[in-house]
């Protein structure tokens, strides 16, 4: 199931983040997604459906918030996996957390100032 040591440490999570772009906060808002980023924090990279039984939550729901989640930095695709559908084997993607180095740089924009 979970590709990560079970001896996981703090020291191996990614630098936190400031978020100042609104789009961005807004993808940490739904609770499936907070669930999902703190599984993959304490188990290691995971699919939508090893995800799903963790949380419990179906894995269209979790893939579709792991794309969300991709979208915006916090996680990335980590390999892929052989999973089994009704047409015959599939390639499934495994996600994990974003590593510092993949996390996207926030844009710089002129700060406005309103004097009244």
């Amino acid at each position: 199931m979970s590709q990560a040591s079970p001896d996981t440490s703090a020291n191996d999570l990614p630098e936190p983040r400031e978020l100042t772009d609104p789009k961005v906060m807004r993808a940490l808002t739904h609770p499936v997604r907070l669930a999902l980023l703190e599984v993959l924090a304490t188990e290691g990279p995971l699919t939508a459906t090893e995800a799903g039984e963790l949380i419990g939550e179906s894995p269209t729901t979790c893939s579709f918030h792991f794309r969300q989640l991709k979208k915006y930095g916090f996680i990335e695709e980590a390999g892929t996996v052989l999973g089994a559908s009704a047409t015959g084997s599939s390639p499934t993607a495994v996600c994990a957390l974003a590593t510092p180095a993949t996390i996207p740089k926030p844009t710089s924009r002129p700060r406005v100032s309103l004097d009244w």
